[in-house]
């Protein structure tokens, strides 16, 4: 068997913004999807390569052992944490001015076999991207990819005052990637 390593080809890429989770009694976390995936790629002893978009007060001390490349923002995806009930609620106090996409990628992690998406709210990550054709060339140079969404940031819309909304049905940005995935999969399939 080849093994990725042999060509230096990273096994994973994770790309997504990370959160500062706040939460009642004012104390921080690190949140997010890309935190998540990269803590558990860590215990499987996987290392990754993380694309994030971060504010200069981000703590990325968890990423410690993947290679991480982040696009410096103005602020961190802030999530502040409440409770009405027994329901939680979630705030967006402050987003990112960056919208990631596949050009965010450096050259060294675009060949990763496996690729994890991961917005969180709608308009943070423009997963199309890493589905466009770029011709042969590019379509050479990255080879077969698998690649997944967490699609919770598709499911989501900011409401009145930053709260985060839930949307009953599959949103209109979730049915077009579900649409133009399928299309490239039987297209890339029948190749």
């Amino acid at each position: 068997m080849i093994s990725a390593e042999r060509y230096n080809l990273p096994d994973l890429l994770i790309v997504g913004p990370i959160t500062t989770d706040v939460f009642s009694d004012r104390s921080k976390a690190l949140g997010g999807a890309v935190s998540y995936a990269a803590a558990v790629a860590s215990s499987l002893g996987v290392k990754a390569c993380v694309v994030t978009v971060a504010g200069s007060d981000a703590d990325l001390s968890l990423f410690k052992g993947h290679e991480l490349h982040v696009m410096p923002a103005l602020e961190t995806l802030t999530f502040q944490h409440s409770m009405v009930g027994s329901e939680r609620v979630l705030h967006v106090t402050a987003m990112p001015n960056i919208s990631l996409s596949r050009h965010h990628v450096p050259w060294s992690c675009q060949r990763a076999r496996t690729v994890l998406l991961a917005p969180l709210v709608q308009h943070d990550l423009d997963a199309t991207s890493f589905f466009a054709n770029d011709g042969w060339l590019g379509r050479l140079f990255r080879g077969r990819q698998h690649i997944g969404v967490i699609a919770q940031g598709f499911q989501r819309r900011l409401g009145k005052g930053g709260v985060v909304e839930y949307l009953e049905e599959p949103s209109v940005q979730l049915l077009e990637k579900a649409t133009l995935w399928n299309f490239l999969r039987n297209l890339q399939d029948s190749s």
